[in-house]
C-alpha cells in the first residue's frame, strides 16, 4: 500500500469510530450545560485547527459506547481527541480516557490557563 492510500485507509478507520450521526465535519455543537469558557475554548481550538487543514468534529460520540469527545481533529491519517476541562476533576478525565478509542492521541486542555497562541498539536 502506498503512502497516499495508507493515509486514506487510516482516516477511514478513524472516521468509522465516530457514531454515524455525529460525522458532521466542520460543525461546532454548543451545549448550554457547558460553561461559557468551555464553549469559547472549544471554538477557538476548532477554528485554529480548521485553518491548519484538520477535519473537525465536535461533541461526537464514539461507537460501542466509548464516550463523547469535545473535539476530534483528523489530518493525514492521524486522529486527535481534544478534551476541554473546566469543572471536571482529574478523576472524571481519567475515567473518560479509559473509554476512548486507542487509535486517537488524547490532548487535555484546561480552560483556566488556556492561550490559543500557545496551543499546538
Amino acid at each position: 500500500m502506498n503512502k497516499g492510500n495508507k493515509k486514506i485507509y487510516q482516516r477511514y478507520k478513524l472516521i468509522t469510530d465516530i457514531y454515524y450521526q455525529d460525522r458532521k465535519e466542520g460543525y461546532i455543537k454548543i451545549y448550554p450545560n457547558n460553561s461559557h469558557d468551555h464553549e469559547v475554548v472549544k471554538f477557538e481550538i476548532a477554528y485554529k485547527l480548521k485553518k491548519l487543514g484538520f477535519e473537525i468534529y465536535s461533541e461526537c460520540r464514539f461507537t460501542n459506547d466509548r464516550g463523547r469527545a469535545d473535539l476530534v481533529a483528523i489530518k493525514e491519517g492521524k486522529g486527535y481527541i481534544i478534551e476541554i476541562l473546566h469543572s471536571e476533576t482529574e478523576k472524571q478525565f481519567e475515567m473518560k480516557k479509559l473509554k476512548y478509542p486507542e487509535e486517537f492521541s488524547l490532548i487535555k486542555v484546561n480552560t483556566k490557563d488556556f492561550n490559543i497562541e500557545e496551543f499546538e498539536i
